[in-house]
């Protein structure tokens, strides 16, 4: 092994003692369009060597050549222009614009292609675009960027992104993307809990590709259908997201990049629950009065978590929560005025900070490049004691150990700490969700800067709403300075991804690549509750490691049979293992020591635990020819079958064709106005596996009874005759440009099927199950996706571009398992469902009751009459999404804003469910029809009539007292859903970049400044009291709101350097 790194380290020294001595006649320049405008990113190679560079932000460049030799500029969109080299030493080239036939994109397994060639859509983008505004995470950073792409992000610290493509493929299993980077497939999964999934509680740990440095990102491809998706298998069938990082460029000298940025995160207090302001906690219109010390008080209903009490008078004196311990001497027995809060929840929040540094060294020469970075993000959330750090090391290296062999390494450290995620969900039995308390159960005359000091003399908790007068633990909620500064969470994540291949040129038509990849972390997780706290005080800690490793051999052709024909081809082979294993250790019966957080000091000795372990294996083989004729015909053709070890032995084979076309007809006709035009289309069936141990029956630990060992299975039973689940799939589309590449637009058709779904069906009670696996069920996905782009203005000083993505994507269930028309995926108040003739994703729950002309029922007493809780009352999936970047530039100022618009689809908001119960809503309160306070007695001329008929027709003219309105008994599911539609001012930058003539006065090659921006506003919505963005976790159920944390937004300034 010492050898080995010793090697390692000389060819290193070697490449950096290249890159640092080589030097010959060093030449400057810019590149340039026909308008005179600098082209960032132009390559520049000497012809004929892999000595070469690119152009920076202004269109400059700096390379060493030698006298005589030709230096050619080259970019996409833009002619290919050759210079050579004499005896001076500047060198500027003006290119001209071309058809764009020449771009090229990474597709699946990492093959460039020329875009014009491909028969299926695919979206790039680059870098340096997704990175301006330094999002949180790759996922997030995609919003409102691609069409038939669906992104929901979480507003919790490191919390999770939802990335849907295309609707999504499975009826219950996993339906997000499939990330890649250089080749390495890796995992982008979710540890959250069952109850953080459905909204229970519990916290959101985030995705693993948030691991996945945005800085190191030089583009990104995003391959949408299967036929784009197919070699990559099973896992491809709900999309690819293809990053390809940078590489060393720099060949004159070592290369040096540095950033900088400095973010401040604050809530957006729209995102808020709107309060009303009128009326304090308690449960009815008068105080309770408590004699103390000889004296009487008027007291605060401490013990109900409504805001259905007395109206605020600031005439009134009464003795507040915070009065009655003898622990907080400074306020005990004081009284204050009966008067709104100062400082609501909203003072809970605090500014957060985000550090983000990051440095790179790059070089390249004929020995091969290498690229290493080290970036730094150190986040303080906008929740006290709330912080997370991350810490990114990099590695990417080519040498050239022959003319025809090279090798390449790449790797990554990712180590990430997070403290205090936020507690999730609508969590009543522990109390450690800040908005299940501050949006729906509380109080509207508790001041949180009051409740900082959460702690009395004796060091119990100092709660808002007590458990008795004399007792000051909580009734209900604790107080929330305690939960996050002694109930908090822990998390650690140790990750290394890495790949090693070598390549080999066989002749100038044949090459042969193997590869081995890695992908590998251990996650730790803490969680606690103190002695004191409204739950039983506990400790946790679980333990998780997960393994990918993929061996990957291939030969790759390239061939021009003729000048008119042309092929190119892979073919391979590949093994894949995964393995993962966990352990989780908890104390029971509380803890017997405060503040000792270790499994010991568990109450009882049972010591809870759970462990488990699991393995799969898939073998493939695969393949892909594509035929190109006269550069303008081309065919693809690909398969891939795999072997899955998830699946019976008899069953465990899939095959998957797939084929796609496309004619580039502006070669055949071409009007004055048209720059290309091109028509595409693809088919590709694919299979899918199993998910792991669902073939055999699986038996529980149900506690032993003395010496007796007992296990149960469990209630759905397995099926050991399982077969694959299939996807078939078609689209058709077209790609045209005018104006000499001015406008552009890209529309895509698609419609797929997944079949023969791995989903539980029913069974007869008598067989001691309640379900079985079974393969069944049709889901169907239809959509249409529209790329624009222009540039409506373009001189020597001022370029304006401007993007447009639409898209619309509609989800059915054709078929669930036999016996089975409705499938509930989620069940917390209201259920998502997936069922037969309906959307993907329906919203179920009670309604109201009409008559015949659409008129809701009220019964005899003036309330409304509610139906069964079987009522379709809404439909998760948005109706259209878009999205709307510019960026305008003037000399060395860059303006970049992009708007992220969805239109349609429902949310249930728990928030609303519950605040309007307990009175803390605006709606609550406000005058009637009579001009009176509706929250007076019916006898004062308060309440309200429902609009609404009785069963016999009659328009109701009943009177019902407010507080019974309210009353969530008394009120379906149904009202509380809303449009989730939103339009979003998702990112702004400007930026400065410095001039060339002083970045070489001070020997640099870079110097931006910028000021940028994160969801800085909602611009429209049709929901109050929540961000319509609301999730709380990945996967497939969404539509809810379950105390979800305000959105934040972010400013910030960054500086990049280059040396």
């Amino acid at each position: 092994m010492r050898t080995k790194i010793n090697g390692l380290m000389t060819l290193l020294l070697v490449l950096v003692v290249q890159f640092t001595f080589a030097q010959q006649k060093t030449i400057t320049g810019t590149v340039s369009d026909s308008f005179g405008m600098p082209i960032p990113g132009v390559n520049l190679i000497v012809k004929g060597t892999t000595n070469g560079t690119l152009t920076d932000f202004d269109g400059h460049y700096t390379i060493e050549v030698n006298l005589g030799e030709v230096l050619t500029a080259s970019f996409v969109g833009y002619e290919t222009k050759e210079k050579t080299i004499g005896e001076s030493n500047t060198l500027n080239f003006s290119l001209l614009e071309g058809n764009l036939l020449n771009e090229v994109v990474v597709t699946a397994m990492g093959i460039k292609r020329d875009e014009k060639s491909l028969g299926y859509a695919v979206t790039k983008i680059s870098g340096e675009s997704l990175s301006a505004v330094k999002p949180t995470s790759v996922a997030s950073g995609l919003s409102g960027r691609v069409a038939g792409v669906n992104i929901t992000t979480s507003s919790n610290l490191g919390g999770s992104t939802n990335v849907i493509i295309r609707g999504g493929s499975s009826i219950t299993g996993n339906n997000q993307a499939l990330y890649v980077v250089d080749g390495i497939p890796i995992s982008n999964a979710s540890v959250n809990g069952s109850e953080t999934t459905r909204g229970g509680g519990g916290y959101d740990f985030g995705n693993m590709s948030s691991d996945i440095n945005p800085d190191d990102i030089a583009s990104i491809s995003i391959l949408k259908g299967a036929s784009a998706t197919a070699l990559y298998g099973s896992r491809g069938s709900n999309g690819v997201i293809l990053i390809t990082t940078k590489k060393g460029t720099s060949s004159d000298r070592l290369g040096i990049n540095f950033s900088s940025s400095l973010i401040f995160d604050q809530i957006n207090k729209a995102t808020l629950p709107n309060y009303q302001n009128q009326y304090g906690g308690g449960n009815s219109s008068t105080f309770s009065e408590e004699t103390i010390n000889g004296k009487t008080f008027k007291v605060v209903n401490y013990g109900e978590d409504q805001s259905w009490g007395p109206k605020f008078d600031a005439s009134i004196d009464v003795l507040h929560w915070d009065g009655l311990d003898e622990g907080n001497p400074d306020m005990y027995l004081k009284t204050r005025p009966w008067t709104v809060a100062k400082r609501g929840p909203e003072a809970f929040f605090r500014t957060g900070v985000s550090k983000i540094n990051s440095i790179a060294l790059n070089g390249s020469n004929d020995l091969g490049n290498f690229r290493v970075s080290m970036s730094n993000t150190d986040q303080e959330g906008t929740v006290p004691n709330s912080k997370l750090k991350r810490n990114t090391i990099s590695f990417n290296g080519t040498l050239n150990l022959s003319e025809k062999l090279s090798t390449t390494v790449t790797g990554q450290y990712i180590n990430a700490y997070t403290k205090n995620r936020p507690g999730t969900g609508y969590d009543y039995k522990n109390s450690l969700s800040f908005m299940a308390s501050a949006g729906m159960w509380m109080q509207t005359n508790v001041d949180y800067d009051r409740l900082k000091e959460y702690t009395l003399s004796n060091g119990e908790m100092q709660a808002w709403n007590r458990g008795a007068t004399d007792k000051s633990n909580p009734a209900f909620w604790e107080n929330p300075y305690w939960t996050v500064y002694n109930n908090f969470p822990e998390d650690e994540r140790n990750r290394l991804i890495g790949s090693w291949s070598l390549n080999y040129e066989i002749n100038d038509w044949l090459s042969a690549v193997g590869r081995m990849s890695l992908d590998h972390y251990d996650f730790d997780i803490e969680t606690r509750i103190a002695k004191g706290s409204f739950g039983t005080s506990r400790y946790t800690k679980s333990s998780r490691k997960q393994s990918e490793r993929n061996y990957d051999l291939m030969l790759n052709i390239n061939k021009n049979i003729t000048d008119d024909f042309n092929i190119t081809g892979m073919f391979g082979v590949a093994h894949r293992t995964n393995q993962a294993s966990g352990i989780g250790l908890y104390t029971t019966g509380g803890l017997v020591i405060d503040g000792l957080y270790t499994i010991s000091n568990s109450v009882s000795d049972k010591i809870g635990k759970s462990d488990w372990a699991s393995e799969e294996e898939v073998n493939s083989a695969f393949g892909t020819m594509s035929f190109g004729y006269k550069n303008t015909y081309f065919v693809d053709l690909s398969a891939r079958n795999d072997w899955s070890s998830t699946l019976p032995e008899k069953n465990n084979s899939f095959f998957y064709p797939s084929i796609s076309g496309s004619f580039i007809f502006s070669k055949l006709y071409k009007p004055e106005f048209l720059s290309f035009g091109k028509i595409r289309a693809n088919w590709a069936q694919v299979g899918n596996g199993a998910p792991f141990a669902r073939l055999n029956d699986i038996y529980y630990n149900n506690g032993n009874f003395g010496e007796v060992i007992r296990y149960v299975n469990g209630s759905t039973k397995y099926n050991d005759q399982l077969k694959p689940e299939t996807q078939e799939s078609y689209e058709i589309g077209v790609d045209l440009k005018f104006f000499h590449n001015r406008l552009g637009i890209d529309a895509s058709y698609y419609n797929k099927k997944s079949k023969d779904q791995i989903i539980p069906g029913s069974v007869s009670f008598g067989t001691g199950y309640y379900s079985e696996y079974v393969n069944a069920g049709e889901k169907e996905d239809i959509g249409y996706e529209v790329a624009l782009f222009a540039t409506p203005i373009k001189n020597k000083n001022f370029t304006w571009n401007t993007a447009i993505n639409w898209s619309t994507n509609k989800s059915m269930i054709n078929a669930l398992a036999p016996g089975i028309t409705s499938h509930v995926l989620n069940s917390n108040h209201v259920s998502v469902v997936a069922r037969v003739g309906e959307p993907y994703g329906i919203l179920v729950g009670t309604d109201y009751k009409y008559d015949g002309n659409g008129n809701k029922l009220v019964d005899k007493d003036g309330y409304y009459l509610i139906s069964d809780d079987d009522q379709i009352i809404g439909d998760i999936n948005p109706d259209w999404r878009a999205g709307v970047s510019n960026t305008f530039t003037y000399k060395k100022f860059t303006l970049s804003t992009l708007i992220d618009i969805k239109m349609g689809g429902d949310l249930f908001s728990l928030t609303h469910y519950w605040g309007k119960q307990t009175g803390i809503l605006e709606e609550t309160v406000g005058l009637n029809d009579l001009g009176n306070d509706l929250r007076n007695s019916l006898d004062d001329g308060g309440g309200l009539v429902l609009d609404g008929v009785t069963e016999d027709g009659s328009v109701n003219k009943t009177r019902v007292a407010a507080k019974d309105l309210f009353d969530a008994g008394r009120n379906p599911k149904a009202g509380s859903i809303f449009d989730a539609s939103y339009v979003k001012l998702r990112e702004v930058s400007l930026s400065y970049s410095v001039d060339q003539q002083y970045l070489d006065k001070l020997k640099l090659s870079k110097l931006t400044f910028a000021l940028i921006g994160k969801n800085l506003a909602i611009l429209y919505r049709e929901i109050d009291h929540i961000d319509p963005e609301a999730t709380y976790g990945a996967g497939n159920v969404q539509g809810l709101d379950m105390g979800t944390m305000p959105t934040t937004r972010s400013l910030g300034i960054s500086v990049q350097v280059g040396f």
